[in-house]
């Protein structure tokens, strides 16, 4: 062990032990225990001189975040800072009865339209299509006329697709399989 004091040398991340005249072992950061005056060549990280400096400031580092974060929760809670949403989607009016249909796909043929009618419901404003098939079984892919399962979006057995459309401007929404595949569709006007 070296002792704590002038004939210290080098810059240490802890202070060794030194026993003083009392037989007592004393541990130090950064300052002396036994006089009480700061060692040489040790660097603290921040605040201020000695332990009780160090110490002092990651207390102080506490204390402000935990008053950044009270303000921050009462600014939430007392209705002075307020989400503002500045556009939200109004329900649309159903206009007709929702026509639904079980598609059949066939592993690996060419894409098929998804609606219910031999043309896309007339003003469809919602379609939704559900991948009925068992789970583990065959996934659904969307897209255009020529979607694949390399270009469409995957909807897994069990999962719905919601798409809201413009009622002047709907566009065909076909399926494509790899594998044997059941869809249900919900066509809204």
């Amino acid at each position: 062990m070296v002792p704590l004091g002038s004939d210290y040398a080098g810059t240490p991340t802890f202070r060794p032990n030194k026993v003083d005249a009392s037989g007592l072992q004393h541990m130090a950061l950064d300052q002396d225990n036994t006089t009480g005056t700061a060692a040489s060549g040790v660097v603290m990280q921040s605040g201020g001189s000695g332990k009780f400096g160090w110490l002092s400031s990651i207390y102080s580092s506490l204390v402000s975040l935990g008053t950044t974060m009270s303000n921050v929760y009462s600014a939430l809670t007392n209705g002075t800072q307020k989400t503002q949403i500045t556009s939200t989607p109004s329900p649309q009016v159903m206009t007709a009865t929702p026509s639904t249909k079980q598609i059949g796909i066939v592993a690996s043929a060419a894409a098929v339209a998804l609606r219910v009618g031999a043309s896309d419901l007339a003003n469809r404003k919602t379609i939704m299509i559900r991948n009925v098939s068992p789970l583990g079984g065959a996934v659904l892919y969307v897209g255009g006329s020529g979607v694949l399962d390399t270009t469409g979006w995957p909807i897994y057995p069990g999962e719905l697709f919601t798409l809201d459309q413009n009622p002047a401007n709907t566009a065909t929404i076909y399926g494509y399989s790899t594998g044997v595949c059941t869809v249900a569709v919900m066509e809204v006007a």
